[in-house]
């Protein structure tokens, strides 16, 4: 009952912003409380945990935002710095753009994309291997405009075995690389798509 209470004085009341609570953040609070009820009840402080019988708030799962085709046109064209004409900003915008197709036609997690190797690439087949979530295999079929971007950035602005050797990055195989041709980590993407989307 006192449980009860607590969800309806939540969501009828403001929170610290001054806005009124979402089911989503209700429900974190009651985890929350629960596992900390758990605990006493391990500890032996309490005799029974009174989130045993409490249903908790109903959440739907949150939309995600598709980029429509304009948008994603947007950002291609985003991934070439402006006023930069180098091999380097060369190799990164093909990069960058082969990221974007890859994200874009296949949904992979970033943490996916990051872990692909070049033997996970299928030509023949246009497929990607994937290993996913709980070490699961996936294979992702590539529409041809990512198989052609993938396949330019391989073939003509991925470093070469000896520019990664020069760099102390001999038999590196990882798809992505970064500017110190190392792999490309998900912290790196963090900080690399946000600049480009303000090119936009």
């Amino acid at each position: 009952m006192h449980i009860t209470g607590w969800f309806a004085y939540l969501r009828r009341t403001e929170g610290g912003h001054g806005k009124i609570r979402s089911e989503r953040t209700i429900q974190t609070y009651a985890r929350s409380v629960r596992a900390f009820c758990h605990w006493l009840l391990r500890r032996r402080f309490v005799i029974f945990n009174p989130f045993d019988e409490v249903i908790f708030p109903k959440v739907g799962k949150p939309l995600i935002k598709i980029l429509d085709e304009e948008e994603f046109e947007k950002l291609l064209w985003a991934c070439a710095p402006p006023h930069e004409k180098s091999p380097l900003a060369e190799r990164a915008t093909v990069r960058n753009r082969a990221i974007l197709w890859v994200l874009y036609d296949t949904g992979l997690r970033v943490s996916e994309l990051c872990g692909l190797r070049l033997e996970n690439v299928d030509r023949k087949q246009g497929v990607l291997t994937v290993l996913g979530k709980g070490s699961k295999e996936r294979r992702i079929a590539m529409g041809q405009n990512c198989q052609r971007n993938l396949f330019f950035y391989l073939d003509y602005h991925r470093p070469e075995e000896d520019e990664l050797a020069e760099w102390g990055s001999s038999g590196e195989d990882h798809i992505f690389l970064s500017e110190t041709r190392l792999p490309l980590t998900k912290n790196g993407m963090t900080l690399l798509f946000p600049r480009v989307a303000q090119r936009v």
